[in-house]
């Protein structure tokens, strides 16, 4: 029995020459990241969703950044399932991690991952209370 997971296919990463000649790479060097996101969060140009993905993993890459940046890229464009199921295969994650992460994309609540810091906070007015020892 096939399951869905083993009918996705990796794409293949285009090579450097083909990325650093693409119109979003282009863009990137031209006037930075977040021009870069917005294009593509925009939908500004027609867009190959194989060649975003390079792009974002050639950055990355390139950059040193941690894998997990993509995550974050990926939910500022507002990217499609398939390219969350890249991702998935590229952190070496189940595949229903991407569908799980797409559907909170898509409703709003990836805020959720990104605001724990803020919930946390305490008013700069009151004195936090020192933890008690148990």
């Amino acid at each position: 029995m096939m399951t869905n997971e083993s009918k996705i296919s990796e794409w293949e990463l285009h090579d450097d020459e083909d990325i650093i000649s693409s119109d979003l790479y282009r863009i990137y060097e031209e006037h930075g990241i977040l021009r870069l996101l917005n294009t593509i969060k925009n939908r500004e140009i027609d867009l190959d969703w194989e060649m975003v993905w390079s792009v974002l993993v050639y950055i990355q890459e390139s950059k040193q950044y941690h894998k997990g940046w993509l995550v974050y890229k990926l939910e500022e464009v507002k990217a499609p399932l398939e390219v969350w199921q890249q991702l998935a295969l590229y952190l070496e994650y189940q595949l229903g991690w991407a569908y799980y992460r797409f559907i909170e994309m898509e409703s709003g609540d990836s805020s959720k991952h990104n605001d724990k810091a803020k919930t946390k906070s305490k008013s700069p007015d009151k004195p936090s209370k020192p933890r008690s020892k148990k």
